[in-house]
């Protein structure tokens, strides 16, 4: 993290600045912006797990579901455990997040927080 963010003297201007020099603050700018919301929670719930760490899809699938991430419409049928694969799905294919490895039938076995990001 940023020293100067953790300085408690740093005027609120200043921070300001620092924020806007922030290569990162652009990318959470973008995903702020253009994700939905129940993606973008799912997203940041990717953070819990150290980098590079190969995520197992039912550890976050029950993690999602556990922690209300998962919404379900009125109408809709599916179980909650295939609706956050659904999720994941989409994050998969929009490039924030990575397959690590397959299981035999093809489904994400685990998968992780891409290293760009």
């Amino acid at each position: 993290m940023n020293k100067l963010l953790l300085r408690k003297d740093v005027a609120a201007e200043d921070s300001a600045k620092v924020l806007k020099q922030n290569p990162w603050s652009e990318t959470l700018d973008t995903v702020n912006t253009n994700l939905p919301s129940y993606l973008r929670r799912c997203l940041f719930s990717f953070e819990l797990f150290p980098a590079n760490f190969e995520i197992p899809v039912r550890r976050l699938v029950a993690l999602w579901v556990a922690e209300g991430l998962v919404t379900l419409g009125e109408d809709q049928e599916w179980p909650p455990e295939l609706v956050a694969e659904t999720y994941l799905t989409e994050l998969i294919d929009l490039d924030m997040g990575q397959i690590a490895k397959r299981k035999p039938n093809g489904k994400v076995k685990t998968c992780r927080f891409p290293d760009d990001l």
